[in-house]
């Protein structure tokens, strides 16, 4: 066919049939993540689902500029969504679609669709690459965008998806299939000498897989949403990522394992469902069935090699490449993303290794919004102008935008856009300590302060409200006041602020804290209390407790001592089990030694404006956007649950206390 889908003008029909439509769909796709039978679920959403399919059928564009095009309604809609409330500019020319092939070398063929301006095939220019798991329809939008902007754009199947031979196993075969399909590119005759990357999530993750054996020509790359180093996103503080493995387990074998539309949005409606029986299924290493009769083998594997230090990891290329290799980069991350903290920490290494060799000629820039993974219609545009600006100063000359300050954070509160020299930036350390109460303060508590105390069970997890969840439907900035009705949350807030506090940096719980249990964990939430009681949650983190960990952080012997603790007792309490391998303690906490522990409760950048509060959540689980623990040591292969009994200390001899980075200029 002639024309493409951003060749299209404006849409106009914007009339009450497409309304009518969009409501009967949403009201559809609504019912099916609600908890009503499956029976009453059909009966209600087989006929609004088949008047929106009907109405979206009439919704046609007749003709554009080109002559004649008419195409699928949902198309359409899709568009009209994409144009109305990203704003993107329209496509000025006419941008072709051509299917080619790659060839590996161990000899498998990947589809590639090259995109570019007609008439301007053989013109050499830069070339942008994006390479997906996703399928490449997904990419067609932003493709005409950067072709529109003077470049070839060739996007990809990842190898075994969608169009692509040989079999799918995430990250392990992108750095050989990335460099590939560099060197193929260059053996094309519209290449100038320059190649970019670009992309999002995984599509992010597939540009650190080829850092370290790219060629010359690999010039710039823009890793949205992303970073370097896996494990550390899949087992965050030592527990498995459990939200986010099995959501996107189920969306890449089963949501998108069909390029039919229609599939994939029906099985779309079922995802909540089905995430949460797996999330809720024990034992957790038997899971995978929800998602697969038979299991997935990968997820399986995983839970195999719980540690960091397994040669596993090394063998799954989970860090997939040194940073000191990088070409000039700029990381685009938000602030309730899933990969934010390894992000940040990807840019602190940028930025040692660029002040070390200041001559290398490379650059480092950093941009953090208020998003989470799933804001696409938010963070899309912000993402794309951005790269076209960093990619056009490497491979086209244009000026270098603040290289002064490479760092540009949105402050939430304020809801403005800051430059900063660094991450992060210059702050002072200010701790708000536990007091009687519940209270925070910046005075220390009284030594006559009694530890508060709660029950964990493991069969009824603390769930998480919002945050930086991989859960579409429960992230981001949430109202927490539901949670904090639970008596296994602890809650702490300090007196109205009479004028603003601004934090911005790594954000930290100090906590001394005991427990009848040798295996256990201790969540804590920052909150933003608004005067009309909301309790939006701004960042978390969570401390996972073993006993060799135990004895590490440990207060010292004659501290012990000095709380009716023996040191010999406490070296038990912690090492031994009963003889027939049972792990169940003793349900006493006070034969348990008392321990601090440090709580990274990831960054932010948030304005506590005047009248608002600051809250501290401190729990046993986030569930299920962190793996719950058990209790017994047996994470994955049991059904069966301790009940951790815990006490949090706040006197003045232990001080718990959260810790913010507080910026004390004016912004």
């Amino acid at each position: 066919r002639r024309g493409t889908w951003g060749n299209l003008p404006s849409t106009k029909m914007i009339n009450s049939t497409s309304v009518m439509a969009a409501v009967f769909a949403g009201v559809s796709a609504y019912i099916f993540q609600t908890g009503v039978s499956p029976v009453l679920k059909t009966l209600l959403c087989t006929p609004m689902a088949y008047l929106a399919l009907r109405l979206w059928t009439t919704w046609r564009e007749q003709t554009d500029e080109h002559g004649g095009v008419t195409l699928p309604a949902h198309v359409l809609f899709t568009r009209f969504i994409l144009r109305q409330i990203q704003k993107f500019d329209p496509v000025r020319q006419t941008t072709m679609h051509k299917e080619t092939t790659a060839t590996m070398r161990d000899g498998v063929v990947l589809k590639l669709t090259h995109c570019y301006v007609q008439g301007t095939y053989h013109n050499k220019l830069p070339v942008v690459l994006i390479r997906t798991p996703y399928g490449r329809s997904m990419a067609k939008f932003t493709a005409e965008r950067f072709a529109d902007q003077g470049y070839h754009v060739l996007y990809q199947d990842c190898r075994g998806r969608f169009g692509s031979d040989g079999e799918f196993f995430p990250i392990v075969a992108e750095q050989n299939d990335g460099v590939d399909t560099m060197k193929w590119i260059e053996q094309q005759p519209f290449f100038d000498g320059n190649i970019v990357m670009y992309g999002v999530s995984y599509l992010g993750i597939v540009q650190y897989a080829l850092v370290d054996h790219a060629p010359k020509s690999f010039k710039a790359m823009v890793p949205a949403l992303s970073c370097s180093y896996q494990y550390p996103v899949m087992f965050p503080h030592g527990a498995l990522h459990y939200e986010l493995i099995a959501r996107w387990l189920y969306i890449v074998l089963v949501v998108l394992s069909d390029e039919s539309f229609f599939k994939q949005m029906w099985r779309r409606w079922f995802t909540g469902q089905v995430v949460d029986r797996i999330t809720t299924h024990l034992p957790i290493g038997e899971a995978d069935v929800h998602i697969d009769k038979s299991g997935v083998n990968m997820f399986r594997e995983m839970l195999q090699h719980p540690r960091e230090d397994d040669i596993y990891w090394v063998e799954k290329k989970a860090r997939l490449c040194c940073l000191d290799n990088c070409p000039p980069t700029h990381l685009i991350g938000g602030w309730y993303d899933i990969f934010l903290r390894e992000q940040l920490r990807d840019y602190e290494q940028l930025q040692a290794t660029n002040r070390a060799h200041p001559g290398n000629g490379r650059v480092s820039y950093l941009t953090v919004g208020p998003w989470h993974h799933w804001d696409i219609f938010k963070y899309s545009k912000t993402v794309f102008l951005e790269t076209l600006k960093f990619f056009n100063c490497q491979v086209k000359g244009s000026p270098l935008p603040r290289s002064e300050k490479p760092v540009r954070l949105m402050v939430m509160g304020l809801n403005q856009w800051k430059d900063f020299e660094c991450w992060p930036p210059a702050s002072v350390p200010v701790s708000l300590y536990l007091h009687p109460n519940r209270l925070l303060s910046i005075t220390i508590p009284p030594s006559t302060s009694t530890p508060d105390r709660y029950t964990y069970d493991p069969h009824d997890p603390t769930p998480t409200f919002g945050g930086n969840s991989f859960n579409p439907a429960n992230t981001g900035p949430v109202d927490n006041r539901p949670l904090e009705k639970r008596s296994d949350v602890l809650v702490y807030t300090g007196e109205v602020l009479t004028q603003s506090v601004t934090v911005i940096g790594n954000v930290k719980a100090k906590l001394y804290v005991r427990s009848n249990l040798q295996h256990t964990d201790f969540v804590a939430r920052l909150l933003d209390v608004h005067p009309d009681g909301k309790s939006i949650c701004i960042c978390d983190g969570m401390c996972r407790i073993t006993p060799e960990h135990q004895w590490e952080m440990a207060e010292d012997t004659l501290d012990l001592v000095a709380h009716g603790e023996s040191s010999d007792l406490v070296h038990a309490n912690l090492g031994q089990q009963t003889a027939g391998g049972d792990k169940s303690p003793s349900t006493s906490v006070s034969r348990s030694p008392v321990i601090c522990i440090e709580v990274d409760m990831w960054s932010t950048a948030n304005v506590f404006l005047a009248g608002h509060r600051i809250r501290l959540h401190v729990t046993s689980a986030a569930h299920p956007r962190w793996c719950r623990n058990l209790g017994t040591g047996e994470m994955y292969s049991t059904d069966r649950g301790l009940v951790a009994n815990q006490e949090l200390f706040h006197d003045e001899s232990r001080p718990s206390a959260l810790i913010l980075p507080q910026i004390t200029y004016e912004l």
